[in-house]
Order: structure tokens, then C-alpha cells, then sequence
């Protein structure tokens, strides 16, 4: 049980290196963040209000779309159709 609560906090600790270079690195999200800093918010906060405001057309294709779609839907936060 140990171990895999260390695999676990290993895994989300990837996991939020990924997210965080998502949401801090890209230039598109520049203003988004200027405004989150603003309010203070974390790196979380700031992913999930970017799935949910940033414009769905900015998505490379349907596909991409999909994909990041099944991803937000594997976890806590769930898509409303």
C-alpha cells in the first residue's frame, strides 16, 4: 500500500510538470494568466477555468478536441454534453 501511494505522488507530480507546462509555457495562454495572476489563482484553478473559457475553434482538430475531451473525463472533473 506504501508503495503505491509513493507511485501515486510520483505520478502526480509528472503529471502536474506536464499540466503546469501546458498552461504556463504557451503563448496563447498569456493573457488568461496575466489575468489569473491578477486573482492568485493555482495551477489547477487555472487548468480547469482554461478547459472551460479558452475557444474550442483554437483546438488543431476535432480529434484533439476529443482526446482532451476523454482525458478531463477520467478524472474528477467532468464535461457537461
Amino acid at each position: 500500500m506504501a508503495s503505491q501511494i509513493c507511485d501515486n505522488h510520483i505520478q502526480e507530480a509528472l503529471l502536474r510538470g506536464n499540466l503546469s507546462s501546458l498552461v504556463y509555457d504557451r503563448l496563447e495562454y498569456q493573457k488568461f494568466n496575466q489575468v489569473f495572476d491578477l486573482f492568485g489563482f493555482g495551477l489547477m484553478v487555472r487548468a480547469m477555468l482554461l478547459v472551460r473559457c479558452y475557444p474550442l475553434s483554437r483546438f488543431e482538430s476535432e480529434g484533439a478536441f476529443k482526446r482532451r475531451r476523454r482525458f478531463w473525463s477520467r478524472g474528477k472533473v467532468k464535461w457537461s454534453s
